[in-house]
């Protein structure tokens, strides 16, 4: 990645500008920011679209991870240029409704992509990651979108004085899949594992 480009999370500019990014944004919950995607002097266009275009980036609220006065980390909108797809993404699947329904609005009132866990994590009981019913929630939350792309979180092989201390409540895509099927109609939502280095369409 070049180091001009702009990183948009408000905790890490700090550390984007320590690893040498040059052009870096921070943002707070609900604010954005326009990266070009090419530069504006590159006549070129890829698959017959504006050389200009821009990725919108807008931040909602996502996480509370630390003491409960510090501030929430972030939950992301991508919006690629003004026809393409929308994605949203937040690794905790822990997040506040109403800044994420104004992140939808920012991006123009629909999300195609949902990444998330659909797996709970916890550690002795204190969740760590929701999934479940919860992911379920932030679908309908988001408007449904067509797709969700599950992270791979608590598929684990643990050994040593932490066995037992960390469980998770064991839905796999499978089952993501059919609640979403009984809770969106069948088919409504697409429930698409991911495989590293393996895209997948929108």
């Amino acid at each position: 990645m070049a180091t001009s480009t702009k990183a948009a999370v408000a905790a890490a500019a700090e550390v984007a500008k320590a690893l040498g990014f040059t052009r870096v944004t921070g943002l707070r919950a609900n604010a954005s920011v326009e990266v070009t995607t090419r530069e504006a002097s590159d006549e070129r266009a890829v698959s017959g679209r504006d050389a200009r275009e821009k990725l919108l980036v807008v931040v909602a609220e996502g996480a509370s991870v630390g003491p409960p006065w510090s501030e929430r980390e972030a939950g992301f909108f991508l919006a690629d240029g003004a026809r393409g797809a929308r994605l949203y993404y937040e690794p905790h699947c822990s997040y506040v409704a109403a800044s994420v329904r104004r992140g939808v609005a920012q991006v123009g009132g629909r999300v195609d992509v949902c990444v998330t866990p659909v797996r709970s994590v916890d550690v002795a009981g204190f969740a760590l990651v929701a999934g479940g019913g919860a992911a379920a929630d932030l679908v309908e939350t988001l408007g449904t979108p067509r797709l969700v792309v599950p992270l791979r979180n608590g598929e684990l092989e643990q050994t040593g004085a932490s066995v037992g201390l960390l469980g998770t409540d064991g839905s796999t895509g499978e089952t993501f899949a059919r609640l979403c099927d009984a809770r969106f109609g069948r088919g409504a939502v697409t429930v698409q594992m991911p495989v590293p280095g393996v895209p997948i369409g929108v």
